[in-house]
């Protein structure tokens, strides 16, 4: 019973920190960043940012079909994500109660992970494409876009651990 509700903390923990990086990263304007010495700016999902100056994308009609399905995505994957974590607490209560953990609990978390997972994939896939056809080449990636990568690659695992904690009764 210890080393499940190990495991299942293992999991809880590697999902709150992947929510977290995912958020955060979401939510900065570091997905993209141009440093030329002189002139310094940054290019996110929701802003673009240079010279001290930040513009939101919501306040301009025309801004790209692409970054809004990055938005999408990423919000898409951040609620799934934070899904994953409701039956991988449950999981994790029941078995510090001693109580046995129902297998629906680990099927719900690894399918809302994995929905997670490829829907921050989907955006960071859409972003680098598009990112040097739109943006430019001396545009480098920021910690925004790792963030969000190592977020997705951390709510994976944590989503699938708790299938490998729930018992059934014969």
């Amino acid at each position: 019973m210890e080393k499940t509700i190990a495991l299942l903390a293992v999991a809880v923990t590697a999902l709150c920190v992947g929510n977290l990086l995912h958020i955060i990263g979401l939510s900065t304007p570091n997905w993209c960043v141009v440093d030329d010495g002189e002139h310094y700016g940054s290019y996110g999902l929701w802003e673009v940012c240079g010279d001290g100056k930040c513009f939101e994308f919501v306040h301009n009609k025309d801004y790209p079909d692409w970054i809004k399905a990055c938005e999408a995505m990423s919000i898409l994957g951040m609620l799934s994500g934070l899904a994953s974590l409701v039956p991988a607490i449950i999981a994790l209560v029941m078995a510090a109660m001693k109580k046995l953990s129902l297998p629906i609990l680990g099927k719900i978390s690894i399918a809302t992970a994995f929905a997670s997972f490829c829907m921050i994939l989907i955006c960071v896939i859409i972003f680098a494409a598009e990112k040097n056809k739109k943006i430019g080449t001396d545009c480098d990636y920021g910690y925004s876009f790792g963030l969000s990568i190592t977020g997705a690659l951390l709510i994976l695992p944590g989503g699938i651990l708790p299938i490998f904690t729930t018992r059934t009764v014969y």
